[in-house]
């Protein structure tokens, strides 16, 4: 099946699925990488969000979606490398 056939509503809830799935590997697991496949697909579910919103919002409004994606992944992400200063956890690998 081609990608551009589907329906974003079903990509959405597809990512939301994977971003799940993710979250319970990490919350059993606790490995750091499984944090970048929930951000990964919680982007995905945001950028289809917007694009159903707002369809045809253009390539700025597409770039700014991007950018406060960006942000907020970026914020987490260093609040969550900031739990750890010393680097003695297993969450500095």
């Amino acid at each position: 099946m081609d990608v551009r056939t589907v329906s974003p509503v079903i990509q959405a809830v597809k990512a939301f699925a994977c971003a799940l799935g993710a979250l319970v590997f990490y919350a059993r697991f606790k490995l750091p990488f499984a944090l970048l496949l929930i951000a990964g697909n919680l982007v995905v579910v945001a950028v289809v969000a917007f694009e159903e919103i707002w369809p045809g919002g253009g390539a700025s409004a597409s770039a700014l979606i991007f950018l406060c994606c960006g942000l907020a992944v970026f914020a987490v992400a260093m609040s969550y490398d900031l739990t750890d200063p010393e680097r003695v956890t297993h969450r500095s690998a």
